[in-house]
């Protein structure tokens, strides 16, 4: 019912199912889509009682719509008054960021979103065997294409494929250098400023991926990865009109939240990252992101990448 933006309905449904954390769930959706803001927050918590049940779905429900307001207060106390294992998440750090600005404590609120120290940008050089970057970018290009997206994101003039199967020596290849230069991250979280602000790194984690092909007007929105503890964008393809452009399309952008924060002028400001054929970028999974539309034809294939703390209904894909 939600997603044929039917709300009334789906909180109809919801009353067929009871108290649960699912219904909490919907409920607080449906009444956040009507408006009626209140409301939505009491479902939304209630359901945030149930510690059985994945609490990322009902907390990123209310911290945005917590994040409308121009007063960073309520926000802030909804933060404050998570338990540890919600407050050391990529979710609770993007939105502590936008609370302390509109707070006015702007110092607090640019040591989390430190955009130009935080970023992280290193070349890869392939295995021998595929002879050179610009011969093991068309491998990996093919094997992006040999591999239909089962999970996708409906968005405009993209192909986002949430569940590759990642089979082949271009993503093998490719996976170990991701891995190898995301350790060597955490290893060095002093140099990029984020040490006291992501804390402890996670004892196991999940190197989670995913595909991205975008074209025309396609964009992945101003989105953070909620999971996520780091984050990394390899770009495989690279239109020339971008590489060789003035302007800013087709770059990555950081720092943009006014998605999440209308009115909102972060003091933090917005970094542009020009995408360069070969090259990995990794940053705080808690950093605002997107992309700006190509508006050309050709495809931008990048491979995305992040490392999950696990969490007790996960398994940990190796260390």
């Amino acid at each position: 019912m939600l997603a044929l933006d039917r709300p009334t309905d789906a909180m109809a449904a919801c009353e067929k199912m009871g108290e649960t954390a699912a219904a909490l769930l919907v409920r607080g959706r449906a009444l956040n889509r009507l408006g009626r803001g209140e409301e939505a927050r009491d479902a939304l918590l209630r359901s945030l009682e149930d510690p059985d049940f994945d609490f990322f779905p009902a907390l990123d429900e209310l911290l945005i719509l917590l994040a409308r307001s121009a007063d960073g207060t309520a926000l802030l106390d909804a933060i404050n008054a998570q338990p540890s294992h919600r407050a050391a998440t990529a979710l609770v750090r993007a939105f502590k960021g936008i609370a302390l600005e509109r707070l006015g404590r702007h110092d607090e609120a640019c040591a989390i979103m430190n955009l130009e120290a935080c970023v992280k940008r290193v070349a890869f050089v392939p295995p021998a065997s595929f002879g050179s970057i610009k011969a093991f970018n068309v491998a990996l290009a093919e094997a992006v294409a040999a591999d239909p997206a089962t999970v996708t994101v409906a968005l405009t003039d993209s192909e986002i494929n949430l569940a590759p199967r990642g089979e082949g020596p271009a993503f093998a290849a490719l996976y170990a250098f991701m891995r190898q230069e995301m350790v060597a991250y955490i290893d060095d979280l002093d140099a990029y400023r984020m040490a006291e602000i992501l804390g402890p790194a996670p004892a196991k984690g999940i190197f989670y991926t995913a595909n991205t092909v975008l074209w025309g007007d396609g964009h992945n929105g101003q989105h953070i990865h909620n999971r996520g503890y780091i984050s990394a964008v390899y770009h495989a393809v690279v239109p020339p009109e971008i590489a060789d452009s003035s302007d800013d399309r087709g770059m990555l952008t950081l720092g943009g939240c006014n998605d999440y924060a209308p009115g909102l002028k972060p003091s933090w400001g917005r970094r542009l990252i020009k995408p360069e054929a070969g090259v990995l970028t990794i940053f705080p999974s808690h950093i605002f992101h997107d992309v700006v539309p190509t508006g050309l034809t050709e495809r931008r294939i990048s491979i995305v990448a992040d490392l999950r703390p696990v969490r007790d209904q996960e398994a940990a894909l190796g260390g």
